[in-house]
């Protein structure tokens, strides 16, 4: 490109945003080019071929040294040329010959690129990092819509002998192409955001979670809800709550955009021949809000029982347990099987107790408060609870006919002594007990068959029996 003398500007046309323009007039000069970088590969475009071993130069504007693009790389700057001028974008074949995607894209480079952001390597290396791109999507060597995939490498291998211009290069391709990533966790509206499910810490009586963003931009997000703590640490989000937060509540963020974000841009036209030269681009760029939102909602886990007999194995039928919330409130009721466990509906995780209300038949009530916790979304915890059978104590006494003592009276003998009787425990009887039929403990257990000797008692003395049992002498 010539080093041209001066540029008469006719009409300023501010384009902020996607593209909006905003007009007034102004004069600017031309203050030309400086600060070469030399190509290392040719570089085709159109019919124009720029050789390897010559240079290019970056392009300035005014006395400001305002830093221009051009977006039109398979046109040339004529060498007569000698004016330029703003343009309204009503009337700029080369800005509205790019689709708006193309545009947004352009804003974007701009925003991110030199000279508004600093990148890696020299000015030359950082200019032509940014103008590489910018021509690749004018070009349609990359794509103008996220994730802005590369079609074709010549632009970027017309530079690549330059260390520093390749690590500009790869620097502003990741912010081009990280620009709309939210992470991986979160959604771009409320209403559509992804769900997060926490759960129960009982060591810290808070609900927690621990997300990781595969998409590696969480460091541009700042989130914030009420009443919940989130803590980052690189790609990683921790949240905690000591809150019985309502299912759905949503946290946000929005990826702030770099200054300058809303200098806007301005498109240069030739004011002699502007069909046949290049057009040019200058300004600080714009880009969308990121906005990133996702949901809260505290996961859900059941618990499973059953009733062992603590006398004699087996499990009871029919205790009645209710379900009780760290508030003492009854959330569920369950009623114990023989054959196997009964499991709660799903239940907010957190802490809770089991209590007995009604014992099975043959058992001992149990008042003890069975405390557990429901700790992981999804999960059954499974737990065992026992009653003592119902006992009895047989107690056998032998009565019998015993002297207990003499009556006196006269008789024409002399006096007449007469014994007298009573009923009264006697020791030293042997008893057997047998069951009279089949004998079953309330846990389901067969304790006894029909005709079973059960145990030998000595009259006088107790027996235990258990459970309740039909028995014979």
């Amino acid at each position: 490109m010539k080093h041209l003398k001066r540029f008469t500007a006719l009409l300023l046309t501010f384009v902020i945003a996607l593209g909006i323009p905003i007009s007034a007039n102004a004069i600017q000069d031309w203050y030309g080019v400086s600060d070469p970088l030399q190509y290392t590969s040719d570089l085709r475009i159109g019919n124009y071929t720029y050789r390897a071993g010559t240079s290019s130069t970056v392009m300035r504007l005014d006395e400001t040294n305002r830093i221009a693009y051009c977006i039109q790389p398979d046109v040339q700057i004529g060498g007569n040329e000698s004016d330029w001028f703003y343009e309204t974008v009503s009337s700029t074949p080369a800005w509205n010959a790019l689709s708006l995607n193309q545009q947004t894209a352009i804003n974007l480079l701009l925003l991110y690129g030199y000279p508004n952001q600093n990148l890696p390597g020299n000015k030359p290396e950082q200019y032509f990092a940014t103008r590489e791109i910018i021509w690749e999507i004018v070009m349609g060597y990359r794509d103008s819509t996220h994730p802005y995939t590369r079609r074709d490498a010549r632009c970027y291998n017309a530079f690549s002998g330059h260390a520093g211009f390749v690590q500009a290069y790869k620097e502003l391709e990741k912010k081009l192409t990280t620009h709309y990533l939210r992470p991986s966790f979160s959604g771009r509206s409320a209403m559509s955001a992804p769900t997060i499910i926490l759960d129960y810490n009982p060591s810290t009586k808070k609900y927690e979670k621990t997300v990781t963003d595969t998409n590696n931009v969480l460091s541009s997000f700042n989130f914030s809800i009420s009443g919940v703590t989130l803590s980052r640490n690189g790609n990683t989000l921790s949240i905690s709550t000591a809150n019985k937060i309502t299912a759905g509540t949503a946290a946000s963020s929005t990826k702030p955009l770099p200054s300058p974000a809303s200098t806007g841009i301005l498109i240069w036209q030739s004011v002699n021949n502007p069909s046949g030269n290049q057009n040019m681009i200058t300004g600080g760029g714009a880009g969308d809000p990121v906005p990133a939102y996702f949901k809260l909602a505290i996961g859900e886990g059941t618990v499973q029982i059953r009733k062992t007999d603590a006398t004699h194995g087996g499990f009871f039928a029919g205790a009645v347990y209710g379900i009780y919330d760290s508030s003492g409130t009854k959330v569920d009721e369950l009623t114990t099987s023989a054959t196997d466990y009964v499991k709660s509906k799903p239940l907010p995780l957190g802490h809770y107790y089991l209590q007995e209300l009604k014992a099975p038949s043959g058992a001992i009530l149990d008042t003890t408060k069975h405390e557990f916790n429901l700790t992981t979304n999804g999960a059954t915890l499974s737990l065992s609870v026992s009653d003592q059978s119902q006992t009895a104590n047989i107690l056998i006494t032998k009565q019998g006919e015993v002297l207990t003592g003499a009556s006196q009276s006269d008789s024409e003998f002399g006096p007449l002594y007469t014994p007298t009787y009573g009923l009264s425990a006697l020791s030293g009887a042997v008893y057997d007990i047998y069951a009279n039929e089949n004998i079953v403990s309330a846990g389901g257990k067969q304790l006894y068959t029909k005709d079973q000797l059960i145990c030998t008692v000595n009259s006088g003395a107790k027996a235990r029996i258990s459970p309740w049992a039909n028995i014979v002498r």
